[in-house]
């Protein structure tokens, strides 16, 4: 078993449906065969039931910063919605990441490409690096995108919905790995 050596998976699809589900058992999928999984994610932070923001995480040291959080409670120049983002964050964690897994890694796994990612010049330069490498990819990319993404790179793309969300890992493993 190896990876497809320049394989991108895309995984989109509404928001709350899964993708980021879907994307950690591929993830762990990868890993559980050994394979070196570097990138980032980006889970929402909550407080008290309300969503306030986005922490970065390296998926593989599980170094964690701040994405962005209301802008009620922090401040920033680069603003998403009500949202402001941390460059400094975005910058350390996410985008030393991407550069390790181009050196590092077998697949480079980003949760998510997506506006507020996007904002970022160094963040945004770094995905799209990866997105054009050789690499292998694994991106959880934000509906309103993913058409002009596909444009640009080629892609497997996967629509995660209620019905296909529990059973879509497989297939999205499938576009990955070759198996002999």
């Amino acid at each position: 078993m190896r990876v497809i050596s320049d394989a991108k998976v895309i995984i989109t699809g509404r928001p709350g449906v899964g993708k980021t589900t879907v994307f950690t058992k591929v993830v762990l999928a990868l890993k559980d065969r050994g394979l070196r999984v570097y990138g980032f994610m980006c889970p929402e932070v909550r407080r008290g039931g309300a969503r306030i923001g986005f922490d970065i995480i390296d998926i593989a040291t599980g170094r964690r910063g701040v994405l962005s959080r209301l802008c009620s409670i922090a401040s920033s120049k680069v603003r998403v919605g009500r949202y402001c983002v941390n460059e400094y964050d975005a910058v350390r964690i996410g985008v030393q990441a991407l550069l390790k897994g181009l050196s590092y890694a077998d697949v480079i796994a980003v949760d998510e490409v997506g506006p507020m990612e996007l904002k970022v010049d160094r963040l945004r330069s770094a995905i799209y690096t990866v997105l054009r490498s050789s690499k292998p990819v694994l991106a959880v990319v934000h509906r309103s995108i993913v058409s002009g993404l596909s444009k640009e790179i080629s892609a497997a793309t996967f629509w995660v919905n209620e019905v296909n969300r529990n059973s879509i890992s497989s297939s999205i493993l499938k576009h990955l790995i070759e198996h002999p």
